[in-house]
């Protein structure tokens, strides 16, 4: 399962920062990827960009704005919570020079 390790409040626009264990997607994730996360069983799919990798740890940060439901929910979760799906990585990685 994909466990939440931090969830925090960045700023007053409702910008969050959420660490995730994610051990797949660590291995295998490249900057510019993204996955889509679903955070309980009747949720929408909520597409958020790879913020950073953490290889020692197994997870991944995402950094998203509260705009919708679904991201309301996820701004909600507490540590130690499960997102019921994360689907990933996706998308092409940045070209790095």
């Amino acid at each position: 399962m994909y466990t939440i390790l931090k969830n925090s409040l960045l700023n007053s626009n409702k910008i969050y920062l959420m660490e995730v264990h994610a051990p797949w997607i660590a291995q295998s994730g490249k900057p510019g990827q993204f996955v889509i996360v679903i955070p309980h069983d009747k949720g929408e799919r909520v597409p958020l960009t790879i913020s950073d990798i953490h290889a020692e740890s197994e997870s991944i940060t995402l950094v998203y704005q509260v705009v919708g439901e679904s991201t309301r929910h996820l701004s909600q979760m507490a540590e130690g919570e499960e997102l019921f799906s994360i689907v990933g990585p996706l998308g092409r990685a940045s070209e790095l020079v």
